[in-house]
């Protein structure tokens, strides 16, 4: 077995957990979330309640503490927290994509190349294994511009269509932007390739 072995990867991973809980801040250090209610001090009756103020604390409007202390009608006030308004439509989508997905994902496609594993002697051997990782590079660059043509002939024709159909201008840049993304890769790997 190799020097360290399970042992040693077992005691880098607890280190790196120690450490993570040693070094995480405490939530004393932060001031409350907006969702945690405010901390307040009780008053006698009648009095109004305050938040207990901290270093980041903002200015919060005091309320009654009794029901006796607010005024018998009181004037409708707007809502300072509005409850999110639920749209039947997104409610159908949200199940409708639990059950079948959504159809925007792509499909998840197993590469059934046969992996080429090094050789006993490539692995004995750091120049040979050099030599077995970067022909596997030059596969996996190989296979990237083989499948970029087509990709990008297919985001030709779904920026055309996104235009036809009158998107919003933001889809539109974010599909131009992929595309031009691919390219530019794609270029820079055909200069690579053919500098060797």
């Amino acid at each position: 077995m190799k020097p360290g072995g399970k042992h040693g990867a077992g005691a880098a991973l607890a280190l790196v957990v120690l450490g993570t809980w040693l070094l995480w801040p405490d939530s004393a250090a932060h001031p409350p979330m907006a969702s945690e209610p405010a901390a307040t001090v009780s008053r006698p009756a009648g009095k109004l309640t305050t938040p207990i103020s901290t270093p980041d604390a903002k200015p919060v409007a005091a309320a009654p503490t009794l029901a006796a202390d607010a005024p018998a009608n009181p004037a409708p006030a707007a809502e300072t927290s509005a409850a999110p308004v639920l749209k039947p439509a997104a409610i159908a989508s949200l199940r409708a994509a639990r059950v079948h997905g959504d159809p925007r994902t792509p499909p998840i496609v197993r590469d059934e190349t046969p992996v080429e594993l090094p050789s006993a002697e490539e692995l004995a051997e750091p120049q040979a294994y050099g030599r077995y990782e970067a022909r596997q590079e030059r596969r996996l660059k190989a296979a990237f511009l083989k499948a970029a043509d087509p990709e990008l002939a297919k985001l030709q024709r779904q920026l055309a269509e996104m235009k036809r159909l009158g998107m919003d201008e933001r889809a539109l840049a974010e599909a131009r932007e992929k595309w031009q993304r691919l390219q530019a890769l794609q270029t820079r790997l055909r200069a690579e390739a053919a500098e060797r």
